[in-house]
């Protein structure tokens, strides 16, 4: 909200989403017009990178509340006010709970590197960015985080498609320890067994096993398209 530097200013969070609520439909059309209809044969692709533009845009700044919600979960969790965002997140039960753990790594980036919130808020790191951060840093303890460039890597965030962006922060994940980077992930690859087979008698393929964290993220991510 235009003006608004904390949520307590906000003096009606209904209205509030309302309002936010209303944008969206706006742009597709109006009250009660499905996006579908919305977008019709009067639309051309300049038209429609516009509005992709904008509902980037919105997704981005969902994402980033909810993860900031997440990170406030965190803190009233730690005075024994809140549940831990993981938790919080579930919205008793409204999402799956591999949404809430992938938004409560979000908000955990916020909680220990506020220059990053800070980019988050302002629209420098977008959601996709804040999920490679999340992803590649979940391990690490606080003396390793410490060593992370995030400067470099928040002026990353804004110049290098995601995917690169992505390959960033591994490296530069890898850089502030490298050896233990290397003994962990060799430690995962050696430990790491997989079976697949069909099974002959429902005909559905059936798998077992454990994944170092490299080839699990492929293979899921894999899976998830």
């Amino acid at each position: 909200m235009p003006g608004c530097d904390h949520l307590e200013d906000l003096e009606d969070l209904d209205a509030a989403g309302e309002l936010v609520r209303g944008v969206t439909r706006a742009l597709t059309g109006g009250t009660g017009v499905r996006a579908a209809d919305a977008l019709g044969g009067g639309v051309d692709a300049g038209a429609l990178a516009v509005l992709l533009r904008q509902a980037r845009a919105i997704e981005a700044d969902t994402a980033a509340l909810i993860a900031a919600i997440g990170a406030r979960a965190d803190v009233l969790a730690a005075e024994g006010r809140a549940a831990p965002a993981g938790e919080f997140l579930l919205d008793q039960g409204q999402v799956r709970a591999r949404t809430a753990r992938d938004e409560a790594a979000r908000a955990d980036v916020l909680g220990w590197a506020p220059e990053i919130a800070a980019a988050v808020g302002d629209g420098r790191v977008g959601a996709d960015q804040l999920d490679s951060l999340a992803r590649h840093t979940r391990h690490l303890d606080h003396n390793t985080r410490a060593q992370l460039p995030v400067t470099d890597l928040v002026a990353d965030a804004g110049r290098l498609p995601a995917d690169t962006f992505d390959a960033a922060v591994r490296h530069a994940v890898r850089a502030a320890n490298p050896g233990e980077a290397d003994a962990s992930a060799e430690r995962q690859r050696a430990a790491s067994e997989f079976r697949h087979w069909r099974d002959e008698r429902t005909g559905m393929g059936r798998f077992s096993g454990a994944l170092d964290l490299e080839r699990y993220e492929t293979l899921t991510t894999a899976i998830d398209r």
